[in-house]
């Protein structure tokens, strides 16, 4: 029987690896723990692109509204102005337009 000293189980870690049934499994799943731990990083990744992309969606659905909003203010009071104008010059452009239509000029024209 062979004696393994306390020192040379710390550093057995360093040792090389040899090709034993136990090592190759430790390895296997060495690697199989690291490419869990790659497709979780690009899993989160995947997340935080999705929640800024709606994020970003947000943001521009509210300035849109908000553009929207203002336009249409913008319209209502043009829209209020024009019919205020339209009211106070109602009268005024009937009785130039029954002046011009009622008041004939007998006149010859010069062709």
């Amino acid at each position: 029987m062979f004696l393994v000293t306390k020192h040379q189980m710390e550093f057995s870690s360093f040792l090389p690896l040899r090709s034993s049934p136990t090592r190759k499994s430790r390895k296997r799943k060495l690697q199989r723990t690291k490419q869990a731990e790659q497709e979780a990083q690009a899993e989160v990744e995947k997340y935080k692109q999705k929640a800024n992309k709606i994020s970003k969606d947000s943001n521009n659905n509210i300035s849109e509204t908000r553009k929207t909003l203002r336009a249409r203010v913008v319209v209502t009071l043009r829209i209020k102005g024009m019919k205020q104008s339209v009211a106070s010059n109602k009268q005024a452009v009937i009785a130039h337009l029954l002046q011009l239509v009622c008041g004939i000029k007998q006149e010859l024209h010069y062709n």
